[in-house]
């Protein structure tokens, strides 16, 4: 690719949120206090916008293009957790008409759709008509039909490499608060808000011992907590950021 004029040809590495009410914290103008810890572990050239936090994937996306408009780079790649990751893809399908976006690497998305979206849309209990209040619209763009229906629309672009990461955890180790959305999943293995088989995309790199939050950060602690192996979330976006910056696998 030619470089534009006007940009430089350092990688940008954009971290993106995901949604799950933790958008109320958009008053403060950054998506960095989504991901514990991170903005000071990472170095230059890493970047943390913020995007609606209950929005439709479309507006989502289109928070995340004006963002990536302000970087001078022309080379950019995507770290997204959860509903980020498609906000992404419909961004590079649709929006990234430079073709700047060369790399998504995802962290338990729903692609295609989560059970606890499906449930919450009809489900009489109070849970859940908490849940639709804080997440509404974007929950329904989580549902299973409509992951089914965005999948169809957005392909994935040829020249842009995306690879997944999913994550469980046996329930006895996830927060008691926790574990009744793990429940709804059955035996299949899920972080307590998205199965492993939802959050494949492209290359599965690897199931990781963790809980949805985890993978931003936040740990809550079950009971016997010193018995439960910590997910080391630093340490796991560092090799991240590294392995991109160098080009390796």
């Amino acid at each position: 690719m030619a470089m534009i004029p006007g940009m430089n040809s350092t990688l940008a590495i954009v971290i993106v949120h995901g949604m799950l009410g933790f958008g109320r914290i958009q008053a403060l103008r950054t998506g960095r206090i989504y991901f514990s810890g991170l903005s000071d572990a990472l170095g230059e050239d890493v970047y943390f916008p913020a995007l609606p936090g209950n929005g439709r994937i479309v507006d989502r996306a289109r928070t995340l293009a004006e963002f990536l408009d302000t970087l001078p780079h022309d080379h950019i790649a995507i770290i997204a957790h959860s509903m980020g990751g498609l906000d992404a893809r419909h961004l590079i399908q649709h929006l990234d008409l430079k073709h700047r976006v060369r790399e998504l690497i995802t962290l338990s998305t729903p692609h295609h759709g989560s059970a606890i979206a499906d449930i919450a849309q009809d489900s009489g209990s109070p849970t859940y008509a908490i849940v639709r209040a804080l997440t509404r619209p974007a929950l329904d763009d989580l549902c299973s039909d409509a992951c089914d229906q965005f999948n169809r629309d957005t392909p994935n672009r040829a020249d842009v490499r995306y690879r997944s990461y999913t994550a469980s955890r046996p329930i006895a180790q996830m927060p008691v608060w926790l574990r009744p959305f793990a429940r709804v999943f059955g035996t299949v293995p899920n972080d307590g808000l998205v199965s492993v088989d939802s959050g494949k995309w492209g290359e599965h790199i690897e199931t990781l011992t963790a809980t949805h939050f985890e993978l931003a950060g936040w740990r809550v602690l079950p009971i016997g907590a010193w018995r439960v192996p910590r997910f080391e979330h630093i340490g796991f976006y560092r090799k991240l950021v590294a392995d991109l910056r160098t080009g390796d696998d």
